[in-house]
């Protein structure tokens, strides 16, 4: 009897098709603001997504299986039933984005894992040495009964054949067949069989129905009693070495001071965890660089993540003071295979430097940018004291071609003649009438005639003063218009100097 049911090829070919488009979707959209997990190659989904506990599978993936694991194990048809489509394009998009995930129910979990090994553009059981194909070849050789545990030499080669996958591959892998494993185990609530299960597992990876059984059967070991006797021959596991555990993401630097880790296992795992997140950062950081963009918000967050970790190691100190056994773990723990979980290690540090030697240069070249800036507001400055010097102290020459107009020269003193009393007397005309008089009246004539020619003087040094008047006059007047003038220029200079 047929375990699993026959593929179907249209299926199977839309379903790379839709492999094609969406990696044509996301071709381009690199970046912090875009990190698309679903349709690109596991290793980019993984960069892009990272757990940062040190399991090497895209974030995504293991709050989706966390999500079943924890809320859809005793619910009906998971994994058959679809989730909304329009429903899973919002996740899709939220994972590509960076945002966070919150599932509806357990559907929307498995709906987007589903979607996710969908899109995987590369086969996960197809990497070198191995040609396309082999692992169905490995597993059509098993003898071993179709509901039971592979115990035959198939299993013990495809497990050599696993230990050579890239390593991401063999976690993903890993974890798949570990959780539909669990979801089978509990087919009485949730009515998936591993026919049922291995269905939706052949279309979603591509591989044949022998390499789903083995692989669920084979993962790891399951309830008491619940797999068939296997005779002496004891079984193969393929993942039983492999951590399975819920994915916590790193605390923050606040939830690290309030509430840190107590014990030594939780603290270097915490540790790890923001050593990870702090690789990642500084690549993000050299990311915004090479683009010419801003990274203070990144390379604070680095220096946030970088004080997390120094509180965590004084803690790690402390709690290994007050256990002998937790001081022989620290010392297995700095051996040089581990010098990653206490240590920054040399990459680390050279991750630093490389960030302070670019911090050095950006002060350099912001003092060089502060000294021009300073240079030139000294010029401008010199330039408006020379120009205020100019106006206020010009040669006289520049004086009389600019700004001032020569003085008009003042008016000649008026020339009062001088009274000759002598030739007073001689112009004095005598007719003989004065000879008639006596000599008694002869002073009087005379003072009569000087008063005549004093009168006719002072006549005439009025009219003298008039006209000296009205030239003073005139003269006021232009050096008013004169002054309007020169000040009308002054201030056309001053304005100029402001502009300036």
């Amino acid at each position: 009897m047929m375990l699993f049911g026959k593929k179907n090829k249209e299926k199977k070919l839309s379903k790379q098709g839709s492999r094609s488009d969406s990696l044509d979707r996301n071709q381009g959209t690199q970046g912090l603001g875009s990190r698309p997990v679903l349709g690109v190659k596991l290793g980019l989904a993984v960069k892009n997504n990272r757990s940062y506990d040190g399991i090497p599978i895209p974030a995504v993936v293991r709050q989706c299986i966390d999500y079943v694991e924890s809320e859809g194990l005793e619910v009906e048809g998971i994994y058959r039933v679809s989730a909304p489509i329009t429903r899973l394009d919002e996740l899709e998009k939220l994972a590509n984005s960076g945002g966070r995930l919150e599932f509806v129910d357990p559907h929307d979990a498995a709906g987007l894992l589903k979607r996710f090994l969908r899109q995987l553009p590369e086969h996960v059981l197809r990497f070198p040495p191995f040609e396309p194909g082999s692992f169905e070849s490995i597993a059509e050789t098993c003898v071993c009964k179709s509901d039971s545990i592979c115990t035959c030499e198939t299993a013990s080669k495809l497990k050599e054949m696993l230990s050579v996958a890239p390593k991401e591959n063999f976690y993903l892998i890993a974890y798949v067949f570990l959780h539909a494993k669990h979801v089978i185990l509990m087919q009485k609530e949730n009515k998936m069989t591993l026919s049922a299960l291995g269905v939706l597992l052949q279309a979603m990876l591509s591989v044949t129905k022998n390499v789903i059984r083995i692989f669920i059967l084979n993962s790891s070991p399951g309830e008491e009693g619940s797999e068939t006797n296997t005779g002496d021959k004891k079984p193969i596991y393929f993942f039983d070495q492999v951590p399975f555990k819920r994915y916590i993401k790193p605390l923050t630097v606040s939830e690290i001071t309030s509430h840190p880790p107590e014990t030594f296992p939780e603290l270097t795992e915490e540790i790890t965890k923001q050593q990870y997140l702090l690789e990642e950062i500084n690549d993000q950081v050299l990311y915004l660089r090479q683009q010419n963009l801003d990274t203070k918000s990144k390379e604070q967050e680095m220096w946030d993540v970088q004080q997390g970790i120094t509180i965590l190691k004084r803690k790690l100190r402390t709690v290994s003071r007050d256990s002998k056994e937790d001081e022989e773990q620290i010392s297995s723990a700095t051996e040089p295979e581990n010098t990653s979980i206490c240590d920054p290690g040399p990459r680390l540090e050279k991750q630093l430097l490389n960030i302070q030697k670019h911090l050095i240069e950006e002060i350099a070249e912001e003092q060089r940018q502060i000294s021009e800036l300073t240079n030139r507001l000294q010029e401008l400055q010199a330039d408006i004291t020379s120009h205020d010097e100019q106006i206020n102290s010009v040669s006289p020459k520049e004086k009389s071609q600019s700004t001032t107009r020569p003085k008009l020269p003042p008016p000649p003193p008026p020339k009062i003649p001088i009274l000759d009393v002598k030739e007073i007397d001689k112009n004095i005309p005598t007719n003989g009438i004065l000879e008639n008089l006596g000599q008694n009246c002869d002073e009087c004539h005379r003072q009569e005639s000087r008063k005549q020619v004093l009168v006719e003087q002072i006549a005439k040094i009025r009219d003298d003063c008039a006209q000296l008047r009205a030239q003073l006059e005139d003269s006021k007047e232009t050096q008013k218009t004169f002054t309007v003038d020169a000040a009308d220029d002054f201030g056309t200079s001053a304005a100029l100097v402001t502009k300036l």
